[in-house]
């Protein structure tokens, strides 16, 4: 009976830290560019298939290296954050952030358009994970 219940507690074990190996780690004084906010109104977020096009574009157009995470988790129904982080300051990232700001009215008046019971998509500037404590799922690494 010992053995049995020593083996499912190992197998347990291996099961958590093999889910906790695929979150990124990430220190709490990190502050992200900015962040994609996934909101519900009532059915579940919108779909973020739009996003890594968008950056692939960018970061060729403009020759620099911006990545993403994602914080899942964060609400009751699916909320989630994309976070950006890029190596360089200043104009790349005011032009991004400017970028990003048409690129989100736009899907969302087409969301609204569509199908009025999706989520919404907010910018955030300057995220600190400290405030990510929300996001149960953690941070992990998207591209």
């Amino acid at each position: 009976m010992q053995k049995i219940i020593l083996s499912v507690f190992i197998i347990s074990l291996g099961a958590c830290s093999s889910s906790v190996s695929q979150t990124k780690t990430v220190s709490k004084e990190s502050v992200y560019t900015a962040g994609l906010y996934f909101g519900s109104i009532c059915c579940g977020t919108v779909s973020d298939d739009f996003v890594k096009p968008f950056v692939v574009d960018f970061n060729k157009s403009h020759e620099t290296a911006i990545a993403a995470d994602k914080a899942a988790g964060c609400g009751k129904e699916g909320e989630f954050m994309i976070l950006f982080r890029s190596s360089k300051t200043g104009q790349i990232n005011d032009q991004f952030e400017k970028a990003l700001m048409i690129l989100v009215e736009k899907t969302n008046a087409e969301n609204k358009v569509s199908n009025s019971s999706s989520g919404y998509i907010n910018l955030v500037k300057d995220v600190q994970t400290t405030s990510l404590g929300h996001c149960r799922l953690g941070i992990t690494e998207l591209f």
